[in-house]
């Protein structure tokens, strides 16, 4: 949470994204932003931690990761799709035979990311 900015961020673990709502958003509010695409390098991202400070989040990573691409089944939560006429939903349908397991990882951009953004810096693990 950015307390200072009134907004909710979340991790979308099976589509690979990070979603950022409004604090006071409710039912189907559309998000602000989202972080989503191969550039990121989100891989099943677990976490986010804020340095509202220095403007930076930092994504704990577990590795798993398959292509998307616009379709599948319409959402009105997070984890099916894009949902018909809402804006920054994820994606949600997956590339068939695109999925591998990188190593676990921490991501880090500025808090406004958004689009297919690749990280400031990444920290990876064995």
């Amino acid at each position: 949470m950015d307390e200072g900015g009134q907004e909710l961020y979340l991790t979308d673990q099976i589509n690979n994204a990070i979603v950022v709502f409004n604090k006071m958003a409710k039912g189907e509010d559309d998000p602000l932003r989202l972080l989503q695409g191969d550039r990121t390098m989100l891989a099943d991202p677990h976490g986010i931690a804020l340095d509202t400070k220095n403007r930076l989040m930092f994504t704990a990573n577990h590795g798993s990761i398959h292509s998307k691409r616009p379709g599948g089944t319409p959402a009105s939560t997070l984890g099916g799709g894009r949902a018909e006429g809402k804006r920054n939903w994820p994606v949600g349908e997956r590339v068939s035979g695109s999925g591998k397991n990188l190593p676990p990882s921490i991501t880090v951009y500025a808090m406004d990311a958004q689009g297919d953004t690749p990280p400031l810096h990444t920290i990876t693990g064995p």
